[in-house]
């Protein structure tokens, strides 16, 4: 209050407040390879300083979540530290991220082929040598999709394959070789009519026992021999084939 004699006292009230002191920490984003340890996670106070060292206590950095695939977390590095009223402290998490491992020496190869028609099924042969133990071939026809089948050809309609393959292991880098081609050629196939010679009668010279060779075995086709000579001279002894159900005419040449 304030006095004077000549006046009548007068009083007032006032306030006095101490507020927290804002403090930031941010904790540092983080990097491991797939399989690894964690490592020790790190960050810092980014605004704001304490009075004391030991204001907050001993700040340590850790991970909210447990996950091990191959990723990136946020937001999962977080810090805690003492609580203390004379301080407002926001924490800024980080992220996590776990990258691909990889194998060294490891390899996959493939190869594939051209193959003379003969009723079987032809594959892609793909092989992982030993550092790639663990993973798994998968193979991609064109643009398809991925798939552990695989790819064959048995006949010449199924065209030329264009073959993509790779290994794939969980949390590893995938594996991959060289595109490789399949295909299917035709087989020949060859049919004999018989010769045959007659002096001049007025009638038809035909000779019709003729026969056919490199089909493959289980498949059939009807030869019929059509050539017919009356007059005197000489002309092909011709045939008509007529391809079974059990054989393709495209698998031939």
């Amino acid at each position: 209050k304030a006095e004077n004699p000549s006046y009548a006292d007068r009083t007032t009230q006032a306030t006095i407040e101490i507020t927290p002191r804002k403090i930031t920490i941010t904790v540092d984003d983080t990097t491991k390879i797939f399989g690894q340890d964690d490592p020790g996670f790190t960050g810092s106070i980014t605004y704001g300083s304490l009075v004391n060292d030991n204001d907050l206590g001993t700040i340590t950095y850790s991970r909210t979540n447990t996950d091990e695939a191959v990723g990136t977390y946020e937001d999962v590095l977080t810090a805690s530290y003492k609580e203390n009223t004379n301080y407002d402290v926001t924490v800024v998490n980080g992220d996590f991220t776990i990258t691909t491992a990889s194998t060294e020496g490891a390899a996959v190869t493939a190869s594939g082929g051209k193959w003379t028609y003969n009723g079987q099924a032809h594959i892609v042969t793909a092989s992982l040598n030993e550092q790639a133990a663990g993973y798994t071939i998968y193979y991609k026809v064109g643009d398809g999709e991925w798939t552990t089948i695989v790819p064959s050809v048995t006949n010449v309609e199924d065209g030329i394959l264009t073959v993509s393959v790779k290994a794939v292991r969980d949390g590893y880098a995938d594996l991959t070789c060289d595109d490789v081609t399949i295909q299917i050629t035709p087989a020949t196939l060859t049919v004999t009519t018989p010769s045959a010679s007659k002096v001049y009668d007025g009638t038809p010279l035909t000779s019709t026992e003729g026969s056919v060779s490199g089909l493959v075995s289980g498949e059939t086709v009807t030869l019929t021999v059509t050539g017919s000579q009356t007059e005197i001279g000489e002309s092909n002894n011709g045939y008509d084939l007529v391809w079974d159900d059990s054989a393709s005419e495209s698998n031939y040449t």
